[in-house]
């Protein structure tokens, strides 16, 4: 049986119109190059995974530009929300993005809600953290990618730290459950994290825009270029994985931003 290919890319805090920036940075033209490099490099690809901060000012017009730009790649794509986010937008502009599973082959995706109306840190409900179950116990023959913005784990950054996953026990306490788990992805630290939780792989992608320093305390910035990840999920439940950043890219961020 062949692999499954999938792409994560996330953060992309795209503006509804051509002139927003973000620190500097032309968020719809970063994205534009990161989709390029997609489809110029890759083949084969299964589907593509947006986890999560897909618009920066929360306009419909952010995430129907989104949509027009992957549709372009012809490939099968889902979204999910970031604490930047409006999911019910998100689910207005595209409904079919919004799938909460999506099964391919013998590999089960969860596409999780860790957003909060009210709040920039994340939380997995009670309900969200129900249905993972649920379907982790219909498909126990399936292993498992689990896909949610903010990171269970922490990285050595203070500033990070404190805005991830508001519940990350009682999210590893439900995971600890079940064997097919075999991988968790996020976005929102803007940088590139490769994690072990017992037998779970935990992976973080770099932002299609700006990226943050990692290990600093207080907010800093990166100068590392865009990128995404490329995972291939094998049949025997192991998978291989790389970060690809863009080879040439001329965007600098202003440095001397104090936050976004």
């Amino acid at each position: 049986m062949s692999k499954i290919r999938v792409v994560q890319i996330s953060d992309c805090h795209v503006f509804g119109n051509t002139e927003g920036r973000l620190m500097g940075v032309d968020t719809r033209a970063s994205l534009r190059g990161i989709l390029d490099d997609i489809e110029q490099r890759l083949n084969s690809i299964d589907l593509i995974v947006v986890t999560g901060d897909l618009s920066q000012d929360d306009s419909k017009a952010s995430y129907q530009w989104i949509q027009q730009q992957l549709e372009t790649l012809k490939i099968p794509y889902y979204w999910l929300a970031g604490n930047h986010d409006i999911t019910a937008m998100m689910q207005e502009v595209c409904p079919a993005a919004m799938q909460k599973s999506v099964i391919r082959r013998n590999w089960q995706l969860l596409l999780l809600d860790s957003h909060l109306d009210d709040g920039i840190p994340g939380l997995l409900s009670d309900p969200e953290l129900d249905y993972m179950e649920q379907q982790l116990r219909r498909y126990p023959d399936h292993h498992t990618l689990i896909a949610f913005h903010h990171p269970a784990y922490t990285i050595n950054s203070p500033w990070l730290d404190k805005i991830n996953l508001q519940n990350s026990e009682a999210f590893w306490e439900r995971i600890n459950r079940h064997t097919n788990v075999k991988v968790v992805i996020n976005g929102h630290i803007h940088q590139v994290q490769e994690w072990q939780q017992g037998l779970v792989r935990v992976l973080s992608a770099p932002s299609t825009a700006v990226q943050f320093k990692p290990e600093s305390y207080d907010f800093c910035l990166d100068s590392q270029p865009p990128g995404y990840r490329l995972i291939d999920l094998q049949s025997d439940g192991s998978l291989n994985t790389q970060v690809i950043r863009l080879p040439e890219y001329s965007q600098s961020p202003d440095f001397t931003s104090s936050g976004y």
